[in-house]
Formats: structure tokens, sequence, C-alpha cells
């Protein structure tokens, strides 16, 4: 997942996160390849390490508020290489999102 920069969904709430998943598809495809998008907001859990004191709490993706599909060029498809990034900072800047840390 990725922690985006607040996203409000009228009537759902605030995504914080975003998730892409490439779908299965042909090693050498000649139409891009299809990836599906989840925003999620946030959840406040208890820190389950254990070097966390009692009362830690940390931010966890929670439940999905929107998502949707995008089709990945082949244009970049092609270029696309072992860097993983290149798709995720593409489908940002296709939903207009921007990664935060």
């Amino acid at each position: 997942m990725i922690n985006i920069n607040d996203v409000v969904i009228p009537t759902k709430g605030t995504a914080k996160y975003l998730n892409v998943k490439v779908t299965s598809f042909d090693l050498s495809p000649s139409n891009g390849v299809s990836l599906t998008w989840s925003i999620h907001k946030e959840d406040i859990v208890q820190d389950p390490s254990e070097d966390a004191e009692h009362g830690d709490t940390i931010s966890v993706p929670g439940k999905s508020l929107l998502s949707g599909m995008l089709n990945f060029p082949q244009t970049n498809y092609d270029t696309w290489g072992t860097d993983d990034t290149a798709v995720s900072d593409w489908v940002l800047t296709q939903l207009g999102f921007t990664e935060v840390s």
C-alpha cells in the first residue's frame, strides 16, 4: 500500500492509502495490461510489536472506500523493466494523488 494525500470521498470518509494490483497478463502483451486500484481509509490500532509500550498505536490501511481499473499503456509496459515504481507512479499521476511519507 502507498500512503497518499488525504482524499475525501463524500459519504464514505477520507482515504489515506492506495493499493495497486496488476492483473495477470501474457509475458508479451500487445495492448498494455490491466491494473486494479483501490483507496482505503486509515485505521488506528494497538501496536503489536514486542517493543511497543502499552497504549502505543500504529496507522494501518482499513476498509476500501473506492476502487476501479486502469489500462497501463503498451508504451509504458515496454519500458517497465523491473522497477515497480514505474507502475505505481503512473497510477498516482492518472488518479491525481500524491505519495506522502
